[in-house]
Parts: structure tokens; C-alpha cells; sequence
């Protein structure tokens, strides 16, 4: 066991972070392997950035090892503890993530779609797994098959969160670390990403962050493929904490910060991207980070923080394109992960497709905006999943708590609605998703700029 100290400081780890941190950090045998934290400028916001190597899941998955970094685990604060208990949740929940097909392998059935309709109920329909236009599936690289229902493929069934219902659906759509069947001629029509997980000490708390992820990036998604507007918030005496906030630890001379209100057509709590600017020329051109809670000014700051370590992930990113020299082959068709969309708005690449979308030309004072959301964490919850009901969307649900995870005391839970949008590679949107339609359809298919 690594024996982790530190000195009498104003930054201190809280002891319950500390005593986690002991259990979950050794570059041998820890879940995490490293955490490493990022250097500000002298023009920089004074926040705390970290990032954490998660061990080596892909020996056990028996993969390429994806590199550093490869897992987009970490956060930021402004106080320590902040950005390494964020660090310690996020590689928990990572793992449990990769892991998923091995820890939900007996659930799983090899069939064609023709097959699973005719001998079972509630099967994902076939409007959510043929989502893209002939003309995506006839681009080069394009990493997506055609639908085909007579392929074989996985399926995984999992229970509807609120009701004695359970569906079928593939479990490429649902596990992160589900690895396509190639040698079985398994088709790929989509990528499972984190969106709807979550892990936390105690279960209110998981379903309620889980159901904020689903909102925000149906939000984010919805908002940024088509003409959905996104009002630029202005600040009053609602956002009065916010603001003390941005005082006391921005550079406002340097950075130029904008928030916009990603207001969803049907689902509850506030979604929020933060427009981090710098002049042009200055590196990085722009960052963008999202935030989501059931109250305005905690989705601000979870935005702000995102929006910082965003930015420090742009530089990292630009700076080993010009180390390595790649990525020289980047187009805006043809960016299938989500590092090189970061990366080229960074360098101020297609800036005028971020000034189209956030263009400020509506705006909304902040006490203008829905009601916080209260009560007990599984009162926000509920309020939350309510809208989904009302709105006719279905939340499943699945338990992802390994050994591990149960060991330090966390829960992880994957949530997932067929209703809503999920993170897409940048330049793969699934055009023909149904939820575009309350969106008024797709406009672009530029690549998106979230990591």
C-alpha cells in the first residue's frame, strides 16, 4: 500500500477523499494509476485541473492499450478536493463502464433483429437502429453499417427503471466496452458512450446524476445539429453566487465567457454550455463546456469547470498534433472520436459554425428562467423523471456495481432512453433519429465540439 500524506495547507483533502484515495491510488495495483494535475498560466482562471490513469482494463479485455489519458478521467475546482474526488468517481464508474460486457456477459443473447421480434417482446424498434442517411453510409471511413435485420448481433435485456417492463436492445448501444463481433459478422450501428452513468456512495444520488446526463447531451446534441436556439443567459440577482465566483477566480480580462441556456423541448432541469473565447490567433480559440442540475447556478458552475478543463484538454491535444504531427489528415467529415473535434475548434478551425450556434442574438435574464428544482435528492429525481413520463419516453435501467465498485462503497448505474440523443463521433450524428424531429430536424451535420 502507497502511504499518501500531506501538509497543513489552507488546499487540504477532505479526510473521507483522502482515505479513498489511499484505497483506489497505486501505480501497480490502484484502479487509479496516476493522477496528474495541469499548470495554469499566469493568465489563466485559478482553478484546480486533474486527471487520473485508470488502470490497465484493457489487459483484461484483451485490447490495444488506448494510451494516457485515453479515458477523459479527472476535474476541476476551486478547492482540491474538488478535482480528486471528481478524478476517484469518474475512474470508478469508467471501470465499471469497460468492464460491462464481461460483467453482463450471462445477459446476453446473439440473434438478428428478424429473430428477436419473433420471439420476444418489447424490442427496440427499428426507427432507432437504422439512423443514418445513404449519404453518410457512402462516405469513406464512415464507421457504421447499413442496417441489416437479418444480421446477428447482441442484445441485452434490461428493465424499464419505474415498471415491471423490460426491453431488448444491442448491447453496443449500451456498453462502453462492447467489442463488435466482427468474427461473428456482427453489424455496428452505433457507440456506446458514458452518457446516463453515474457512480456515487449512495443510490439517490447516482439515479439523480445519471437521469442529468441523459438531459444534458439530448440537449447539447439536439441543440447543436439543427436551428434549436439557445438563449445567451444574462446574469442578475439570481446568478449572484455564480458571479462572485467568476470574480474571485476568473482572468475576465483575458478570457471572454458567454453561458448559454440549452433548454430542452420536453425534459426538465437546466442544461448549460459555457462559451470560454480567447481573441483570435490565441490558442485555444474556444472551449465549451456543458453542465447540468436541477438548479441554475449549480449548472453554471458545473459548465465554468468544464469549460476550464476543456480548454487545458484543447492545449494538451494541439500541442501533440505538433509534436507527433497528426491529425494532419482531419477534415470536417471524417472526425470519428471525440479528442480531434476538440482539438480543431481549439485552433479556431470552423469558428463560424460556433459563432452560428451561440450566436447571443436571444437572450434570457437568469430570474427569468424555470424554477430551481428542490427537495431530497430522490425528490429531484423523481420531478425529473416525471417529465420523461409526461413527454412518453421509457428510462431503463441497469446495475453496473462490480466487486470493486462495492468494495469503496459506490453504486454505478447506467440509465438509457431509445427517446433521447446520446454523444455521437463528431462528424456520425444519427440523422435519422426520431428526437430530431422536436428539434426541427437536422440543419448541418458539422462535426460537435464536446469531448
Amino acid at each position: 500500500m502507497i502511504q499518501i500524506s500531506q501538509l497543513n495547507s489552507y488546499i487540504s483533502v477532505e479526510h473521507k477523499t483522502l482515505a479513498l484515495m489511499q484505497r483506489m491510488l497505486n501505480p501497480i495495483c490502484g484502479l487509479v494509476q496516476e493522477i496528474g494535475f495541469i499548470k495554469r498560466n499566469k493568465f489563466g482562471a485559478r482553478i484546480l485541473t486533474a486527471g487520473a490513469d485508470i488502470t490497465g482494463a484493457h489487459t483484461i479485455l484483451n485490447r490495444p492499450d488506448p494510451g494516457r489519458g485515453a479515458y477523459h478521467t479527472g476535474g476541476a475546482g476551486i478547492f482540491l478536493n474538488e478535482p480528486i474526488i471528481k478524478s476517484l468517481g469518474e475512474t470508478i464508474e469508467r471501470y465499471a463502464q469497460l468492464i460491462s460486457e464481461l460483467t453482463q456477459k450471462g445477459e446476453l443473447i446473439f440473434a438478428s433483429y428478424d429473430e428477436m421480434v419473433k420471439q420476444h417482446n418489447n424490442v427496440l424498434l427499428r426507427e432507432y437502429l437504422d439512423l443514418y442517411s445513404t449519404e453518410q453510409l457512402n462516405k469513406e471511413g464512415f464507421p457504421y453499417d447499413k442496417f441489416d435485420p437479418a444480421l446477428s448481433l447482441s442484445w441485452v435485456k434490461i428493465k424499464q427503471i419505474d415498471a415491471e417492463t423490460f426491453f431488448w436492445i444491442p448491447a453496443q448501444f449500451l456498453f462502453v466496452g462492447y467489442h463488435i463481433k466482427r468474427n461473428l459478422n456482427e453489424p455496428w450501428y452505433s457507440t456506446a458512450v458514458t452518457t446516463g452513468t453515474a457512480a456515487h456512495t449512495d443510490q439517490a444520488s447516482v439515479l439523480l446524476n445519471s437521469l442529468l446526463e441523459i438531459i444534458q447531451v439530448d440537449s447539447a446534441m439536439g441543440h447543436w445539429y439543427s436551428n434549436y436556439e439557445a438563449p445567451e443567459i444574462i446574469f442578475d440577482e439570481r446568478t449572484a453566487p455564480m458571479q462572485r465566483i467568476l470574480k474571485k477566480y476568473d482572468n475576465r480580462t483575458h478570457n471572454k465567457i458567454r453561458f448559454f441556456w440549452l433548454k430542452n423541448p420536453d425534459l426538465s432541469g437546466f442544461s448549460i454550455a459555457c462559451i470560454l473565447e480567447k481573441p483570435e490567433g490565441c490558442i485555444p480559440r474556444v472551449s465549451i463546456g456543458l453542465g447540468a442540475s436541477t438548479t441554475l447556478n449549480d449548472a453554471l458552475y458545473k459548465a465554468y469547470l468544464e469549460a476550464i478543463g476543456v480548454s487545458y484538454l484543447s492545449n494538451v491535444l494541439i500541442l501533440k498534433d505538433k509534436l507527433y504531427n497528426t491529425n494532419n489528415n482531419i477534415t470536417l467529415d471524417n472526425i470519428y472520436d471525440i479528442d480531434s473535434n476538440v482539438s480543431m475548434y481549439g485552433k479556431g478551425d470552423n469558428f463560424s459554425r460556433i459563432s452560428q450556434r451561440f450566436h447571443g442574438k436571444t437572450s434570457v435574464l437568469a430570474s427569468n428562467m424555470d424554477f430551481d428544482i428542490t427537495g431530497s435528492k430522490i425528490e429531484q429525481f423523481k420531478h425529473l423523471l416525471s417529465s420523461f413520463n409526461r413527454s412518453g419516453k421509457e428510462v431503463l435501467y441497469t446495475d453496473l456495481t462490480n466487486t470493486e465498485a462495492q468494495e469503496l462503497g459506490f453504486y454505478v448505474s447506467r440509465l438509457w432512453c431509445k427517446d433521447t440523443l446520446s454523444l455521437c463521433f463528431p462528424s456520425a450524428p444519427p440523422v435519422k433519429h426520431p428526437r430530431f424531429l422536436k428539434y426541427g430536424g437536422v440543419a448541418h451535420v458539422d462535426p460537435h465540439p464536446y469531448p
